[in-house]
């Protein structure tokens, strides 16, 4: 009856060791995934970056020249000086 438990026991074991070696290379075959996908996302964002950054560029040069302008810093005064009247 022992020798039976035993090779049960064993072999449970070599299940468990097969099985964590599985799981192993799953879990390298989703790193090997991962750095790929991170390959390609960069790649796609290096293409495309000037283009974004001229267009960021010009956006901040407008709307820094919505700011600055006398209209937008007269209805800013005139919206502190209202706002602070009715506190």
């Amino acid at each position: 009856m022992d020798i039976f438990d035993i090779h049960n026991v064993k072999s449970e074991k070599n299940n468990t060791i097969l099985q964590y070696q599985r799981f192993k290379r799953i879990a390298k075959l989703f790193r090997l995934v991962e750095l790929l996908s991170a390959v390609v996302l960069l790649s796609w964002i290096s293409t495309r970056l000037p283009f974004v950054i001229k267009l960021s560029g010009e956006y901040f040069r407008q709307l820094l020249s919505v700011i600055v302008s006398p209209l937008f810093i007269f209805l800013i005064d005139v919206f502190i000086t209202f706002s602070s009247t009715f506190v």
